[in-house]
């Protein structure tokens, strides 16, 4: 769980970091106009609160969503790989919107909860390493 958050904080991380480091080349090899300036020091005050959200809020948001998307697949916290396809396979059969044409607001409704479980899905094969 520790290496899936510092994983997305640090990708999080290198991504501001190489903006920044592209600006500051941009600096030394012609200098910025006003504009560009103010630019450069919003992206630097975002990235400062970034880094700040990353080590406060960050992991334990990060962690809410990994819980939530567990309970959304109906699996206990913790579950392995295997299970997590399997729940999600189950429950894509049971609201799939293609076992829903009739009824217009089903299919809307079942279009949702597939959204939603592709979701859990996609962030659970993330924190797990898929």
């Amino acid at each position: 769980m520790k290496e899936a958050e510092q994983g997305w904080g640090e990708r999080l991380r290198s991504g501001f970091n190489g903006v920044l480091d592209r600006i500051a080349e941009f600096e030394m090899e012609g200098g910025v106009s006003g504009a560009l300036h103010r630019g450069v020091e919003r992206l630097r005050q975002e990235q400062e609160r970034l880094r700040r959200e990353i080590t406060h809020q960050g992991p334990l948001a990060y962690q809410a969503r990994v819980r939530q998307a567990y309970a959304r697949l109906e699996l206990p916290y913790g579950s392995d790989r295997e299970s997590v396809r399997k729940a999600y396979r189950r429950l894509m059969r049971r609201y799939h919107p293609d076992r829903h044409t009739g009824d217009p607001r089903r299919e809307q409704i079942a279009t949702e909860i597939s959204q939603k479980l592709t979701d859990a899905y996609d962030l659970l094969c993330e924190y797990l390493g898929d």
